[in-house]
């Protein structure tokens, strides 16, 4: 649903740029400060953390919105990859309509975008990094971040 209304944005911005692009920029600060009150709910994750080696410990608070809760958080991060792509073809349009203000707010918010997705949906993110690129030094991290995954699924399926 908000990426339906990622593209009506940006449809809209072509027809009314500064009303649409304005809009857009007020959607994004909601829509960021939510995660950012969701970051800030104290939900415990594991009932017995103290079992976690050091590196689970670090994924865990690295990534603790995504192990809170995981189908928001993949669906928040899928939201924010539209984000960046609207960035894409937004910036240049309001540039050239010299709309300078919002311009700046939705190119600046293209680096935070990447951070919040990374964050969000880390499982994809790391699996992508190490399997595919090649980056090594993230392979603990990523073998953390499935341990943890793997402890929730087994105490979810303890309790049915």
């Amino acid at each position: 649903m908000l990426k339906v209304l990622i593209i009506a944005f940006v449809v809209l911005t072509f027809i009314y740029p500064t009303n649409a692009s304005l809009s857009y920029v007020i959607f994004l600060m909601l829509f960021e400060g939510y995660i950012f009150l969701l970051n800030k709910i104290d939900k415990p994750i594991l009932r017995n953390p103290d079992e976690l080696s050091l590196s689970e410990r670090a994924a865990l608070k690295k990534y603790h919105l995504y192990f809170k809760y995981p189908f928001a958080a993949s669906s928040f991060s899928s939201t924010l990859s539209s984000v960046q792509l609207a960035t894409i073809v937004l910036v240049p349009w309001l540039l050239y309509k010299q709309i300078w203000i919002q311009a700046g707010m939705i190119l600046s918010n293209y680096i935070f975008a990447a951070y919040l997705a990374q964050r969000l949906n880390p499982i994809f993110f790391l699996h992508n990094a190490v399997e595919k690129r090649g980056n090594e030094f993230l392979r603990e991290e990523m073998m953390a971040v499935d341990s943890i995954c793997n402890r929730i699924k087994s105490v979810e399926f303890d309790d049915e």
